[in-house]
């Protein structure tokens, strides 16, 4: 697994190091087409960027408790 190399317009933004990436690269190796956006500047060094693609749900009306929470304002399950 190697990071994943962010730009926008043609200028490098960064890297997202490839242990926080391997959702983001898993979506992109199955051909999931990922939207992405800075979402905070903390400093000219740091930013957070928003990642956003279609979510396909089997079925009609599965129960699988979603919500429109971004994952970073919900609790850690697996973590603690």
């Amino acid at each position: 697994m190697t990071a994943l190399q962010w730009e926008w317009n043609r200028y490098f933004l960064g890297y997202l190091p490839a242990y926080e990436n391997i959702v983001l690269a898993n979506l992109l190796g199955a051909g999931t087409r990922l939207i992405a956006m800075v979402t905070a500047k903390h400093s000219l060094y740091e930013v957070g960027i928003g990642v956003w693609t279609d979510l396909i749900l089997s079925g009609q009306g599965a129960n699988t408790g979603l919500s429109y929470q971004a994952a970073d304002e919900v609790e850690d399950r697996y973590r603690g």
